[in-house]
């Protein structure tokens, strides 16, 4: 069959370009482009001829992925589940979805915004150049509030706004060993705001990145450099050093003239220390300074006009992290982390003057132990200190100026067989206090059947809340309403409660083959006492809703030389309470393909398709369905260096993908057609 399909891919590629130009799909602009490009691509040039002498030795030579099975890949094992070591990603009783350092690399993909198109039931809208919309099961926005983000264990969710600040968050990609993704609630481990999931950010350890590595990018857009060093120091020491340079040029506007580049500069130095018998030890530290643009609305007092101001916007900061682990025997182990966060947001002068500094302080303990063999326990303990200073102007600010945010927190969480060794009991809580909304709680429980070693059947039920952010309770901002000459005084609201998320889930994973696997997750949340920001600006917990969807994701290696990944998305909203505009701002239909051929041992063609139904469809600021085709031609040239040349949204001059709220920032662009050439050197 797999002989069949590759002699004969020339044949099976014009029969289904023929058959589509005839196709009446819902999916009227991929039905114009998606068969040409994506068959020529993936069936075409894969089938003309240039297999190399040993696909085996040719995967080794493209960096190992097609030496390493399927089920190998299925039992990696993921720390997002259970924050132990053990838990594989077949037997995980979550939807969670690993992007490897092999897709990271084949992929294309520069900055982790955009590596999270990889994974399925993420939103991944580009506003800007400079911006980014990611959502995990919908509510997207520049702000996306209920989903965690990690690096190492160190959260990099504000408080301040309640999201990420995605254009800060630039590592060198060849560092990182995975990112482990979870979508639906993780509250009950890893605490408030893990509300529709988590994005886990795991670093390659020091001696794993001994000696140089060079990168570097040009092209129409992006210019990007990247070097890193690691050496040894003593006998049981390793260390690392890293820079990186990223600039970016303006993307076409969609209704105004302004200007969204920026230039990023980040660098950090991790040193690891293992005794080789019971302690390792981890000191890291980073900082990045960035230079961005916004487009804010700005209101003239006197003349009781609002007009769009094109300014800068500086980001700046560092953190530092230390952390312990002590192995006690085979079956217990504790950990301690502490680390620090230190950030600075401003938009200096141009009528606006705003300065927010915000300081993170965070230390966490962990104990794992096994009962009896039958019961593996994990708990732990955690306190978060948030410290917030601003200035403002009579435009934007907070008030008060100086606020502080404390957190105290713990989980327990068990692991045992229920009745029979195949069926697999997971039931925890946390529980924490913090200054905003007081005491909460946040139960989970969850259930994995292994029907047999090709097939597991799992559900979960899990509470999660998200603590409102500072700008939910401080923010004072003067507006405008639409259609109006009055100034009105927007003003955050310090009534306002956690937003709660009661969620079940289902799933089903199976393995055909050692060639092809399907993960399937069907879902259920109702969510109540979410923010409902209303014109101009007036925050309340009013938004009660249903959301149901079904994610799928199918890994498929066709050939000894050819792989293939697909992600399919379905997601549907109700409201039943509140604002509706959460109804139309999430696509009901994604899907991505991923396509990694070696031709030889020095040759690799990896492509990507991605596609985003129509968003905002009865609104003012409808956002057409698009689709999106990447490719990129690599050149092993010896095993030490690697040059590529790539496409990026080749079909498509341009598109949206996003309009963002008119209070926050107003100007949107569009995701322009890009070539870059790119040059990897390890020394």
């Amino acid at each position: 069959m797999i002989d069949l399909l590759d002699r004969g891919g020339f044949w099976l590629g014009f029969i289904l370009i023929n058959k589509s130009i005839v196709w009446r799909g819902p999916f009227e602009m991929v039905r114009k482009r998606i068969f040409l490009v994506l068959l020529t691509a993936m069936f075409v040039l894969p089938a003309a001829g240039f297999a190399a002498d040993d696909p085996n030795d040719g995967a080794v030579a493209a960096g190992g992925l097609f030496g390493l099975p399927l089920e190998e890949l299925m039992d990696m094992e993921v720390i997002s589940v259970t924050r132990t070591k053990g838990q594989s990603v077949f037997t995980s009783p979550a939807a969670i979805y690993v992007i490897t350092q092999e897709d990271i690399r084949r992929s294309g993909l520069q900055s982790i915004p955009e590596l999270l198109r990889l994974a399925p039931g993420v939103q991944v809208s580009r506003i800007r150049a400079d911006q980014w919309a990611i959502s995990i099961r919908g509510v997207p926005g520049r702000f996306a509030n209920k989903m965690l983000v990690q690096i190492d264990g160190r959260a990099v969710y504000s408080m301040l706004f309640s999201g990420v600040l995605w254009e800060t968050l630039d590592l060198v990609l060849e560092d990182i060993e995975r990112i482990e993704i979870i979508r639906g609630p993780g509250s009950s481990l890893w605490g408030p705001n893990a509300v529709h999931g988590i994005i886990n950010i795991i670093t390659k350890k020091v001696k794993d990145t001994q000696g140089g590595y060079f990168d570097g990018i040009g092209g129409n857009y992006d210019s990007i450099g990247s070097l890193r060093y690691g050496g040894k120091a003593g006998e049981n020491g390793y260390w690392r050093a890293w820079g990186k340079q990223r600039y970016s040029n303006d993307f076409p506007t969609v209704n105004s003239d302004f200007t969204d580049d920026y230039g990023l500069t980040t660098m950090g130095f991790r040193y690891d220390w293992d005794d080789g018998d019971s302690d390792t030890y981890t000191l890291e530290t980073g900082a990045f300074d960035g230079r961005f643009s916004t487009f804010f609305p700005v209101v003239d007092l006197s003349s009781s006009t609002m007009s769009n101001q094109d300014t800068e916007l500086n980001q700046y900061g560092g953190n530092v992290r230390g952390r312990w682990e002590h192995e006690i025997d085979d079956t217990s182990s504790v950990s301690f982390q502490a680390y620090i966060n230190m950030n600075t947001f401003s938009i200096p002068g141009n009528q606006i003057d705003f300065r927010m500094d915000w300081n993170l302080f965070d230390i966490d303990f962990q104990h794992n132990f096994e009962v009896n063999d039958d019961h593996a326990i994990v708990w732990g303990l955690e306190y978060q200190h948030d410290h917030f200073n601003s200035r403002g102007s009579e435009r934007v600010s907070f008030v008060p100026s100086t606020r502080n945010f404390d957190l105290f927190s713990g989980f327990v969480q068990d692991s045992f067989p229920v009745f029979t060794e195949k069926l697999k009991g997971m039931a925890g809580v946390k529980l924490l206090d913090n200054t905003f909304t007081g005491f909460e709680y946040q139960p989970s429980a969850r259930l994995a059947y292994h029907y047999d070693e090709r097939q597991v059947f799992w559900t979960a039920y899990s509470r999660a809340i998200r603590i409102p952010s500072r700008a939910n309770l401080d923010l004072l901002l003067n507006t405008i309403a639409p259609s109006s000459t009055l100034i009105t005084t927007g003003t955050g609201n310090k009534d306002l409660v956690s937003g709660r998320v009661n969620s079940y889930e289902a799933g089903w994973r199976l393995l055909f083959s050692d060639k092809l696997s399907l993960d399937v997750t069907g879902y259920i949340m109702n969510s109540d006492n979410i923010v409902d920001v209303r014109s101009p600006v007036m925050q309340t917990n009013d938004i009660t809703s249903n959301t149901e969807g079904i994610e799928l994701a199918v890994d498929w290696q066709a050939s000894e030389s050819w792989r293939l990944k697909g992600t399919y998305s379905w997601f549907h909203t109700k409201v039943t309470r509140g604002s509706k505009n959460i109804e139309d701002n999430t696509p009901q239909n994604m899907f991505t393909i991923n396509s990694y051929k070696n031709f030889s041992k020095e040759i690799e063609l990896n492509t990507n398709i991605f596609f985003q139904d129509r968003i905002n469809e009865d609104t003012d600021a409808n956002i057409a369905s698009w689709f999106r085709l990447d490719t990129g031609l690599v050149w092993h040239i010896n095993k030490d260096t690697e040059f590529g040349i790539w496409g990026q949204n080749l079909t498509d001059n341009k598109h949206q993908e996003f309009t963002p709220s008119r209070f926050v920032n107003t100007g949107a662009s569009e995701m322009p057609r890009s070539f870059f050439f790119q040059l990897t050197r390890s020394f």
